[in-house]
């Protein structure tokens, strides 16, 4: 079932990817720098994400009644589930190697102002008394405490905001003259993996076919009193109609309208995506549309997108 084809695709996903990203960035870095010996080559904390990954498994409903819109909002909770699980692992990591303490090097305001603001965002016990009294010389420590914490209590946390964190450890670093930690081992290796995975793991790609769309749109035109024949319409009127409900900042959908089970499914899909990308902008950035071969085609799903939520006229 398509739970256990998610499972097995994260296996490769946790395992072998995870492991050798950093690796393969490190290998572009040596090369260019062997290519290029007088040029300045860019530390590996720094390397644009070369690739990050993609999966259909869960989001590619054409053809495949098995994939709702449930399966979908639980395919992406599984995704973030991994993700949070490995990035508890990478930061432990983290927090072992830097245990710089302010008895030897005095922290950077700029590390203690971010850690006194976000103490503010999560539940006052959200760290052990003993642990806070362990950690009362150790900033950077806490720091990585502190981000494992706001991963779970702070629906707000999402990838981009773990980037600038780790960023803002490995800057820190330097402040206080540590180069070759900011610059080498887990620092910069948490912050490729922080470009490449976020806290996604994976981009969902939303797949589904043109017939059903146009079916969606035609039904909703009729509820909303537009037209009952947009099936029947040429293209050019079919444009004609779809440009005018775009422009319009009114739902096409009356409250209490009863749909079909595979439009009212179909908008079910979009809520996801909606309420995904709200807490991870990087969960679902692409929607496939099966078989287009028409204007109307893309059209037909950007009204879906803007009864729905996800898109607004004049945007």
């Amino acid at each position: 079932e398509v739970p256990e084809e998610v499972r097995n695709g994260l296996y490769f996903l946790r395992t072998s990817i995870w492991e050798a990203v950093p690796a393969l960035l490190r290998d572009a870095v040596a090369a260019a720098t062997d290519t290029w010996p007088d040029e300045e080559t860019p530390a590996l904390a720094d390397m644009p994400p070369i690739l990050r990954y993609r999966s259909w498994i869960g989001g590619d409903r054409d053809g495949n009644p098995n994939v709702t819109h449930a399966v979908t909002r639980e395919t992406i909770r599984t995704l973030r589930k991994a993700a949070l699980e490995l990035w508890d692992d990478e930061l432990e990591r983290l927090r072992r190697q830097l245990s710089i303490s302010t008895r030897r090097a005095d922290a950077p305001a700029e590390l203690l102002e971010t850690i006194e603001r976000d103490n503010e965002r999560l539940p006052a016990d959200w760290i052990a008394t003993r642990a806070t009294q362990l950690l009362a010389h150790e900033p950077w420590r806490y720091r990585i405490l502190q981000i494992r914490a706001l991963m779970r209590h702070d629906p707000g946390y999402c990838g981009r905001r773990l980037i600038e964190d780790l960023q803002q450890i490995r800057r820190t670093l330097h402040t206080i003259g540590l180069r070759d930690t900011a610059e080498s081992g887990p620092v910069a290796d948490a912050i490729v993996r922080a470009r490449v995975f976020g806290l996604h793991l994976a981009t969902l790609d939303i797949r589904q076919h043109s017939r059903v769309h146009e079916a969606a749109v035609a039904e909703l035109l009729a509820a909303g009193g537009v037209t009952d024949g947009y099936a029947e319409m040429d293209e050019q009127d079919k444009l004609a109609v779809l440009q005018s409900e775009l422009d319009s900042p009114r739902p096409l959908r009356p409250v209490g309208a009863t749909l079909s089970e595979q439009t009212a499914e179909c908008l079910a899909t979009l809520d996801v995506v909606r309420e995904a990308i709200r807490i991870e902008p990087d969960a679902v950035r692409s929607y496939v549309i099966s078989m287009t071969d028409s204007v109307s085609d893309m059209l037909e799903v950007l009204l879906l997108m803007k009864e729905t939520g996800l898109h607004r006229p004049g945007t």
